[in-house]
């Protein structure tokens, strides 16, 4: 065992030590008349990277182990290449399980302000692990026999305890949280359950102020984050589509759209175009092109500045003349800008080199020739 933990204390007694100093953190402006704060963030910091370290040794022994299972009969591996560190083994299983049966998480996401900055790095590499071996904990337990006592896992602790994924949204409030919070909220959106927690969760408004956040990183990590919600879990998110159109397809993504900020217009096109085109979003599909407020949007960015965002929007505008069955006021506002359409996209990106943009292109232009202003002949 690492010197950290002394002889005379197990990691349980540690971890219940670390869970007191990161509440005396929080309550800092109560508590400096009794505690030496810098004493207890540094405790704090050794104890995150001693186990920190321990929790990534057993997740390569484990990786290793799997790889041994995989050599073909016959064929020989070192010593060394075979050794499982048992001491590291069973202390990580400790580590996981007290995250399951204390606040140790909740306070470890309340806390990342106070925590020095390699103390943040660490805090978000422990939590990411743990979550990840839950995935393993839960194998065993589904291989058990029915009837057995099933502790609760980290996992589920997060799942009942939603004011950890809170402080992890809200994390983005500030430079120095941002970073390891977006990274601990993505291992989160990987598990199904906590994805649909946040999605349906009010904080997930919250997600449009980060991405429009002045400072790059922030804006970049925060739509990060909000892409994967949006697309880890694809049954998930079309219910929740179906159930939230008008906020998340009318609000949302026309704030974002039409944000002053190219990098969010760009990252929102994408998005967009990769939700519509997903076939399990087929409804949300067909009843964003009935609307002519999204069109209208579509159109403006054709014209954007950039040449990249043209080419997003492009990617959208295009399903909306390709439907067969456009409602009279998309065909009209396409009839009443057909000439200019025409006009516009003959020389639209006409250079670009990309087979299948330039298919596309003309198909839309054949299409707004051909088609749009039949049924007004």
């Amino acid at each position: 065992m690492l010197s950290f933990f002394s002889k005379k204390r197990s990691i349980s007694d540690d971890a219940q030590k670390c869970i007191q100093n990161i509440s005396i953190l929080i309550d800092k402006d109560i508590q400096s008349d009794t505690y030496d704060i810098d004493k207890v963030r540094l405790e704090v910091s050794k104890f995150l990277g001693e186990i920190k370290n321990i929790l990534l040794r057993a997740e390569s022994e484990q990786s290793k182990s799997r790889s041994l299972e995989s050599v073909p009969e016959g064929e020989t591996v070192s010593e060394s290449s075979g050794s499982f560190s048992s001491v590291d083994k069973e202390a990580a299983t400790e580590i996981t399980a007290i995250a399951g049966d204390t606040d140790f998480l909740l306070l470890l996401a309340q806390g990342m302000q106070e925590l020095d900055f390699e103390a943040r790095k660490d805090a978000a590499q422990v939590f990411n692990n743990i979550l990840r071996r839950c995935e393993t904990q839960r194998l065993r337990t589904s291989l058990k026999s029915a009837g057995s006592p099933v502790k609760p896992t980290a996992l589920d602790r997060i799942a009942n305890t939603p004011q950890i994924l809170e402080a992890l949204i809200k994390g983005y409030e500030h430079t120095e949280t941002a970073l390891p919070c977006g990274s601990m909220l993505r291992e989160c959106i990987r598990h199904e359950t906590l994805a649909e927690m946040m999605l349906y969760s009010d904080l997930f408004g919250l997600f449009l102020d980060y991405i429009e956040s002045n400072n790059f990183d922030v804006a970049s990590d925060a739509f990060a984050s909000f892409k994967d919600l949006l697309t880890k879990h694809k049954q998930v998110v079309s219910k929740y589509l179906q159930a939230t159109y008008d906020r998340v397809m009318n609000d949302y993504f026309r704030r974002l759209l039409q944000s002053s900020n190219y990098v969010t217009r760009r990252q929102s096109l994408r998005l967009l175009g990769s939700l519509l085109t997903e076939r399990a979003n087929l409804s949300i599909m067909r009843r964003y092109i009935s609307e002519t407020e999204n069109l209208k949007i579509v159109m403006n960015l054709l014209l954007d500045r950039s040449q990249s965002i043209q080419f997003e929007a492009f990617q959208i505008f295009k399903i909306f003349v390709a439907n067969p069955s456009k409602p009279k006021e998309i065909e009209e506002i396409l009839l009443k800008n057909k000439e200019q359409l025409l006009k516009f996209l003959e020389q639209f990106h006409k250079d670009k080199a990309d087979e299948q943009f330039q298919e596309d292109r003309q198909m839309i232009i054949e299409e707004i020739r051909n088609g749009i202003g039949e049924k007004h002949s």
